[in-house]
């Protein structure tokens, strides 16, 4: 209390004075302990509350991962399922694809064997029709000479019945002998009406 405030109101002092003892005052290093031992003391209530602030996070963290993390499993497993019914398709096309290749090679295959079943069967028939022309034209040949010597034989009897010289008969007709071609003997035929 201030002295001059009590005069004023008019009070006096008391007989007896009560002397307090008044510390000196605290060093800088007393200041700075003091300091840091409130600080120290209201440090693990900060921690504690900050616990329980990153808790409540991580509950809400978890909450929110847990529902992604089963919403992904779900699309995971309907990824899974469809990349399972592409492979079983994939396989099943794998599968028609091998069985028509194994029937166009059968067919090729076939087809083949016809084709030289075929062509050998041509070459036999072009052997045996060269072979039937050979065959024809020899006999063409030899129907041609045996007509041709029977023309000359017809010439040179009809020849020797005229009395033809020698030298007005056909040459291609003549055989290169000299002497002159015998003469047949005609009979007539009866005829038959």
């Amino acid at each position: 209390m201030d002295i001059v405030w009590l005069f004023a109101q008019g009070r006096t002092l008391p007989d007896t004075v009560v002397m307090r003892m008044v510390p000196p005052d605290p060093s800088w290093f007393q200041q700075i302990t003091g300091v840091a031992s409130g600080i120290t003391s209201l440090v693990p209530y900060a921690l504690a509350i900050g616990l329980i602030y990153v808790a409540v996070k991580l509950r809400s963290s978890f909450d929110e991962t847990k529902t992604a993390l089963t919403s992904s499993k779900q699309d995971l497993k309907d990824l899974a399922d469809a990349a399972n019914r592409m492979a079983q398709d994939v396989a099943a096309v794998a599968e028609m694809v091998r069985t028509d290749v194994a029937k166009v090679h059968d067919t090729v295959d076939y087809t083949n064997r016809r084709a030289r079943h075929a062509v050998s069967n041509l070459a036999d028939r072009i052997d045996s029709f060269t072979a039937t022309v050979e065959a024809v034209q020899t006999e063409t040949q030899d129907v041609i000479i045996s007509g041709l010597s029977a023309l000359r034989g017809v010439r040179a009897g009809v020849a020797a019945l005229r009395k033809k010289p020698a030298s007005r008969r056909h040459p291609a007709l003549d055989d290169d002998r000299d002497d002159p071609p015998a003469r047949p003997r005609l009979r007539r035929r009866p005829r038959a009406d």
